[in-house]
């Protein structure tokens, strides 16, 4: 038995897992990998992009995952590190404790009703707790009546007894056995008549003893020769983590162990590739789930199974986790749906109580745990909320000026604050611009827009204020600049930046604010990057930042030039229509070295790529501090994006879409992140609707 078993490069098919990654990364291949033209019985070796060929040496040293280092310079650290999602000995993936059982059979198998035959109706001999036998000359599987999910990484657990060859069981000079059971991860839930299920990762135990992995059938690493007998249970322990290769493709890692009593019989590791081909096939299996079928297949006498099948969820850490938060915010009551209001509504004296300026739609927020500003400033923390919102329909603006303003709500920074009804502090009038935001029906003289809020805390007098970037249009010409604003009151709106001095760019949105590191022995307080969208008439959106300061107000540092920072060509084709929507964390962190402890300066920058086809997702990218002054090279996440309509935390809105997202840390958890993202709900026969979704995610992100 070798030492270390590597495993070929799996294919998954019909279902996602990783949220789409850069198909321009993933060489195409025909699909599943059944060896490539190569005997499917043999071992898949002359596939060089697939098989157990050593990956490439990195240009960087490895991250080392339980050292407190930042091993590889890439700012991120142990756990942090995306390197170490899948490293087992990190214990950076847990069993999560919260969550239940993706699969769980109780008493498995006395009741299979969750398991159907993927051939016609053939089903398997259960006795004393055990499937026993499957009857007839060709394999056949019962599969799970579900996708299961997978991408935020699984642990999968079941036990299986060889018996023996035996007559009945007859086995070749290598172990190879008519008789055999086997655990199978599967993109389809049907097979062909004398065939195996097809398999994306199959665990295969024959009469003999001998255990097998493959993938299409192919041998993917060295078969072991386990101990035959009726008396010993061997258990299976597989656990998915999500993952990137080598190559920067989206991926699972997969950790197998077999025990026995406890003893581990057999260890091996490998990766598992994200799907090229069918994943978008329309009406594929598992199309709108990122998973796989999980099957137990067999084939006569000879290999029980049981008792036990479970497959629980992982909380790892990696970019990818997210959990859902409270009921999502809308700019008043919804009947028939629970959400909680941010109070945009009529005064309560006027029937019916139904939004007006901010009506129709919700798009890009802003979002702040900092000391509450109203009915008057406290130290209590609170979540400020700030949305822009219009009570014309968006969809007309193809046609016509659709006008915005921004509306502000802030409650106790606590997760009861996401499940009332109505929060206590929402401004019935917009914080910022007219209302009636928009006059398309003519009872109005139109104003300048007000959009795409971003809250910050600035620096002032030992202490800290919010405030609020935002875009504000040119009288109502549909080209923006760059304005701020205190949020507790105490200042008027003023220009930080205009298009006029940007000649690469028409109009500038989505600005945002993140600390800027001029000295890195001794940071200034004051200094600050703006980041925001440029906007070309004919070109793709990019994101560019430029050097900002606090004087008595926010400004631009004085003949200042903005340096590019991603472009859809940096980031593949989930962008391949534009970047927008900049959203930095800012991280200082103390990192031990054999010269003392230096300060490292880290910036994590979500953003929007934009498919005109598959819709808005959320993408991350990471720059660490190097030289004074200057801004980091950002390098994006390689398997972006790491948040799309088809996340898991979306799986209750079917059709639903993203239009925008804000980050903000947790005031009283600073290791957990809050994302508030802009969705669109249709409604059937009553169009839509736009609420605003709270997602927290558990990758740590202060130190």
């Amino acid at each position: 038995m070798r030492a270390s078993l590597t495993l070929v490069a799996l294919a998954l098919t019909g279902c996602t897992i990783l949220n789409a990654p850069d198909p321009g990364l993933l060489e195409q291949d025909g699909g599943v990998d059944a060896g490539d033209g190569g005997d499917p019985d043999a071992s898949d070796a002359s596939d060089a992009s697939d098989a157990g060929d050593a990956d490439p040496p990195d240009a960087r040293p490895r991250e080392i995952c339980n050292n407190g280092v930042d091993d590889d310079g890439d700012g991120l650290v142990d756990c942090e590190d995306f390197d170490c999602a899948s490293d087992p000995d990190a214990n950076c993936c847990v069993p999560d404790v919260v969550v239940p059982p993706l699969v769980d059979q109780g008493p498995w198998p006395m009741d299979l009703a969750r398991w159907q035959p993927a051939l016609e109706t053939r089903r398997p001999l259960v006795e004393g707790g055990r499937i026993t036998r499957f009857e007839g000359i060709d394999p056949f599987a019962i599969v799970y009546d579900e996708c299961v999910p997978l991408a935020l990484g699984a642990r999968v657990r079941a036990s299986f007894r060889a018996l023996g060859p035996t007559p009945a069981a007859m086995c070749d000079g290598d172990g190879r056995c008519d008789a055999l059971a086997a655990l199978v991860l599967s993109p389809v839930d049907t097979q062909r008549v004398g065939r195996r299920l097809l398999d994306e990762l199959a665990i295969t135990f024959h009469a003999s003893g001998r255990v097998e992995i493959t993938q299409a059938g192919a041998l993917v690493a060295e078969p072991v020769a386990l101990a035959p007998s009726p008396a010993q249970d061997y258990s299976v322990d597989l656990t998915l983590t999500a993952d990137v290769d080598a190559a920067g493709r989206a991926a699972l890692a997969a950790s197998l162990r077999v025990t026995l009593t406890g003893t581990t019989l057999l260890e091996w590791r490998g990766t598992i590739l994200e799907q090229r081909n069918l994943v978008t096939e329309p009406g594929a299996p598992c199309e709108a789930v990122p998973g796989l079928y999980l099957a137990v297949e067999g084939r006569g006498v000879g290999v029980e199974v049981g008792p036990g099948f479970r497959v629980d969820p992982l909380d790892c850490t990696n970019p990818s986790q997210f959990t859902r938060e409270g009921r999502p915010l809308t700019a008043g009551e919804v009947l028939g749906t629970p959400t909680a209001s941010l109070g945009f509504d009529e005064p309560p004296h006027e029937a019916p109580r139904q939004p007006r300026w901010a009506s129709e739609a919700l798009r890009s927020s802003a979002l702040l745990a900092h000391p509450c500003v109203s009915p008057a400033p406290t130290s209590s923390a609170c979540w400020h909320v700030l949305v822009e919102a219009t009570n014309d329909q968006p969809e007309l603006s193809t046609t016509a000026r659709v006008g915005w303003s921004i509306g502000y709500a802030q409650e106790l920074e606590n997760d009861a604050s996401w499940s009332r009804v109505r929060w206590r502090h929402g401004r019935e009038d917009p914080w910022f611009g007219p209302a009636p935001a928009s006059c398309l029906d003519g009872s109005c003289t139109p104003s300048a827009a007000a959009r795409e809020p971003h809250a910050f805390a600035l620096r002032a007098a030992g202490s800290t204020v919010p405030a609020v970037v935002f875009a504000r249009e040119r009288m109502t010409s549909e080209r923006f600049d760059l304005h701020y604003r205190r949020l507790d009151g105490f200042s008027d709106s003023a220009l930080v930046h205009a298009a006029a001095d940007e000649p690469d760019c028409d109009s500038l949105r989505d600005p945002a604010v993140a600390p800027r590191v001029v000295d890195l022995d001794a940071p200034e307080p004051d200094d600050y990057w703006l980041f925001f969208t440029c906007m070309k008439d004919g070109a793709r959106s990019t994101l560019r930042a430029i050097a900002a300061r606090r004087i008595d107000g926010f400004e631009v540092v004085p003949g200042a030039r903005s340096v590019e920072v991603l472009t859809s060509d940096d980031l593949g084709l989930f962008a391949r229509d534009g970047v927008r929507s900049p959203e930095p964390i800012f991280d200082a962190y103390v990192e031990p070295t054999p010269d003392g402890p230096v300060t490292r300066y880290v910036y994590r920058l979500w953003f929007l790529g934009l498919d005109d086809v598959a819709g808005a997702s959320v993408g991350v990218a990471v720059g660490q501090q190097a030289v004074d002054g200057e801004l980091p090279r950002f390098v994006p996440y390689p398997a972006n994006p790491i948040l799309t309509r088809l996340d898991r935390a979306f799986e209750d809105c079917a059709g639903c879409t993203l239009d925008g997202v804000s980050v903000a840390r947790h005031g009283a958890s600073p290791d957990r992140l809050r994302f508030l993202v802009t969705r669109r709900v249709p409604m059937p026969a009553m169009g839509r609707r736009f609420e605003l979704v709270a997602l927290d995610q558990p990758w740590r992100v202060g130190r």
